[in-house]
C-alpha cells in the first residue's frame, strides 16, 4: 500500500468540479476531503486547501476566507477560478497571489514528489471555463 503524501482539502458547491479535482490528486495519492462549508474546512486545518469559485462567491474567497485559512495555518491556499482558467496560490503572510496558467508544480516538503498541474488540461470541457 503506497504511503499517503499530503492532506489537501477541496472546498466546493459544485460537486463535479470538486469531483475532478479529487480524482486528479487522489491519482497522485494525496490523502483528498472535499467539503461544501467553510466551518468544516477550518476544522480539518490541511496543508492544502481548494476553493473553486464563482462569481458569486469571488469577493468573499479573495478576502475573508483568504485571511482565515492564512491565520489558521493551511500552509497553501488554491483559487481555482474557472472562468478566468487559472489557479491563483496564497501562503500564509502573502499579499498577492501567485498566478498560475499554464504549469503548477506542488512540493509540500522535500520528502514529497512534487505534484505537477497542466492547468489549461484541467480546465477543458468543464462549464464555465472560458472558451470551453
Amino acid at each position: 500500500m503506497a504511503q499517503v503524501k499530503c492532506r489537501v482539502l477541496i472546498i466546493d458547491d459544485h460537486a463535479d468540479t470538486a469531483e475532478m479535482l479529487k480524482l486528479l490528486l487522489g491519482e497522485e495519492e494525496y490523502e483528498v476531503t472535499t467539503t461544501a462549508t467553510m466551518q468544516e474546512a477550518l476544522s480539518l486545518v490541511p496543508d492544502l486547501a481548494v476553493e473553486v469559485i464563482s462569481p458569486s462567491t469571488a469577493r468573499t474567497d479573495r478576502g475573508r476566507k483568504r485571511a482565515l485559512y492564512q491565520e489558521t495555518g493551511v500552509r497553501e491556499y488554491w483559487i481555482v477560478d474557472i472562468a478566468r482558467r487559472h489557479i491563483e496560490v496564497w501562503r500564509p503572510g502573502a499579499l498577492t497571489a501567485e498566478i498560475h496558467d499554464d504549469v503548477l508544480d506542488w512540493q509540500p516538503a522535500p520528502s514529497v514528489g512534487a505534484l505537477t498541474i497542466d492547468v489549461p488540461r484541467l480546465f477543458v470541457d468543464l462549464p464555465g471555463a472560458a472558451g470551453a
